[in-house]
């Protein structure tokens, strides 16, 4: 009879220890699922995420500098007569801007198309009042057969120190008085097709 107990006992010792065996593979199969899906969700960058991190100083230069934690209020800035003028132009690194008249700085800052309306910031520039037309130097080119859009942003104030940089969590764009957001559309063309227009012209 005790011998009978015992080996039961034992059962039961062993049993338990291969239940508990079982519970520890279990849970470090979750833990090692649950680092995966964290690794690869670390991994994934778009092209919001790449912009961001990079700011564009007034003159349309790249510059390093990682988003502020600061909580800033958004402000809404009303049009005051600003004019902007972008043509359908030729693919490449910059953006031409044939006119532009603003009463005060602004920023014009060069948007991608995304499900037919702005998308990723490709590349901004500061315009003063005197100015009257330039360019915008992108991050990114622009690819021929494809719309892109120009938006007027408003200078936000800022520290000495933090220098006229683009920010686009401070500076935003100008709404006219029905509270639309000015955008001014235009598309890109090859220049095979410039060559061919200017041929056509030619020919007449």
């Amino acid at each position: 009879m005790k011998n009978y107990s015992k080996a039961n006992k034992n059962r039961g010792t062993a049993d338990s220890n291969n239940g508990n065996n079982k519970t520890i593979w279990i849970v470090s199969i979750l833990i090692i699922i649950g680092l995966l899906f964290i690794f690869n969700r670390g991994q994934e960058t778009t092209t919001d995420d790449v912009i961001d991190e990079i700011d564009v100083d007034e003159n349309g230069s790249e510059i390093d500098n990682e988003l502020s934690e600061d909580v800033v209020e958004t402000p809404i800035v009303i049009s005051n007569g600003e004019e902007i003028d972008v043509l359908d132009q030729t693919a490449g690194e910059v953006v031409i801007i044939n006119s532009i008249s603003f009463p005060e700085s602004r920023w014009v800052v060069i948007h991608e198309e995304l499900d037919g309306k702005p998308g990723a910031i490709l590349g901004a520039r500061l315009f003063n009042q005197e100015q009257t037309e330039g360019q915008v130097n992108l991050l990114r080119d622009t690819v021929p057969g494809q719309s892109y859009y120009a938006l007027v942003y408003h200078l936000a104030e800022r520290e000495e120190e933090q220098g006229r940089v683009f920010d686009r969590n401070r500076d935003v764009p100008l709404i006219d008085e029905s509270g639309e957001v000015l955008v001014f559309k235009f598309q890109t063309f090859s220049e095979s097709e410039t060559d061919q227009d200017q041929n056509d012209s030619d020919t007449e």
